[in-house]
């Protein structure tokens, strides 16, 4: 009778802790589903002249292996209104110092100019300032690998807006609520799709 019971409560906790397990796991992959906003692009731009200490080649080459097909300025300007969307534009930003940590920083916008991603990190080695903005940019590259990129378009008949527009066109659909030409349900629906596009 012992054994029994034993076993019952293993059976019990057991179901309790994979149940646990099961929701942190889908929590983890909702939450990188939202953070990982460089998922809806497929092109990259760097914008920097010069490539200053070869960090732009270095960035190109990163992306490229991560799934990103790299284009120059004057490429971009050949793809269609709908491929545009999908282009991010790369800068960079060094901070040499002399005797302490040099910092980079790297950022990443959309054809309207909002950040989708930014990351800025130091590096500090004896040799050169390059080695130090080497190291850095590793740590960049580390961090967006971490992201583990994959390509996952916004439909194209989903329309993309500003913050500004976004908040106009809730402002639209309130006024619509309040008229009760649509349900709260309706409302609601709409609402949670233009809030990703609000700073």
């Amino acid at each position: 009778m012992k054994r029994i019971v034993v076993l019952g409560v293993f059976v019990i906790a057991a179901a309790i802790f994979s149940s646990f397990s099961f929701a942190s796991q889908n929590e983890i992959s909702q939450v990188d589903d939202v953070t990982h906003a460089i998922n809806g692009y497929k092109y990259l731009c760097m914008e920097n002249q010069g490539n200053q200490y070869d960090l732009e080649d270095k960035f190109n080459a990163f992306f490229a292996t991560i799934g990103f097909t790299i284009l120059t300025q004057d490429r971009v300007v050949y793809l269609s209104d709908v491929e545009k969307q999908y282009v991010l534009y790369g800068t960079y930003v060094c901070q040499p110092a002399i005797n302490a940590a040099s910092n980079l920083t790297l950022t990443l916008r959309d054809k309207d100019g909002k950040i989708i991603f930014s990351s800025s990190k130091e590096g500090m080695c004896v040799a050169s300032l390059k080695c130090d903005f080497n190291r850095a940019s590793d740590k960049i590259i580390q961090q967006i690998s971490s992201l583990n990129y994959y390509f996952k378009p916004t439909p194209i008949n989903e329309k993309r807006y500003t913050s500004d527009e976004a908040l106009q066109e809730l402002e639209r659909w309130k006024r619509k609520l309040d008229l009760q030409i649509i349900t709260q349900e309706e409302y609601d629906q709409k609402k949670a799709e233009l809030m990703k596009y609000i700073d």
